[in-house]
């Protein structure tokens, strides 16, 4: 093999390692970012979480026929609560479906709260819808930076030359966090007690 010809092959095999590199180094990136984006939206969710109880209780006082939706509640938090390995994209996807459901259990709490003048009036219900408004205000900004992420680490390991290398790393697309068509958006708490 003549000179230019094995300059030739050099350059190629440097320039094929360098991409394997970066892309492999790009992959890592992305899924540590997702990763940190989730954990930003847990601290949010946990927030949530910790005001469960407190609602539950107040509500108990004025709420005694809705006992089954108040003790599914507090079923569905523990659910939610639960630890899952982030890395994993099925128990990623359990824990937000779990997420999912308490907050359509917890929606259905406030629909029905509208029927309890007592409870909208309650002091400590005023203070906690005020802080839920306000959780739930991050939860949602959270939710845009998670999925952003996940989005960004979806278009690196399924085009090329990520989609090659990916699978040998055994990187998989993290599900993004949607909410059901009719929950979109912030809670506004202060409709449902103000």
């Amino acid at each position: 093999m003549d000179m230019p010809s094995l300059i030739a092959v050099g350059v190629f095999v440097l320039l094929a390692a360098y991409i394997l590199y970066r892309t492999h180094s790009r992959i890592v990136v992305t899924g540590n970012e997702a990763e940190q984006a989730l954990a930003s939206v847990d601290v949010q969710l946990r927030k949530r979480h910790d005001l469960i109880p407190q609602v539950v209780a107040t509500a108990r006082k004025f709420m005694s026929h809705e006992a089954a939706l108040l003790e599914r509640l507090t079923e569905l938090r523990a659910k939610a609560a639960a630890s899952y390995d982030k890395t994993k994209a099925g128990e990623v996807a359990a824990h937000l479906e779990a997420e999912r459901a308490l907050q359509s259990e917890f929606r259905q709490l406030f629909s029905l709260a509208e029927g309890y003048p007592e409870l909208k009036s309650d002091e400590s219900m005023t203070r906690v819808q005020d802080t839920l408004e306000e959780v739930e205000g991050n939860i949602a900004a959270a939710r845009r930076y998670y999925n952003a992420s996940v989005m960004q680490h979806r278009n690196v390991i399924q085009t090329f030359p990520g989609n090659i290398i990916a699978p040998q790393m055994g990187a998989v697309p993290l599900p993004y966090f949607e909410t059901e068509e009719n929950t979109r958006g912030v809670v506004d708490v202060a409709r449902h007690f103000g």
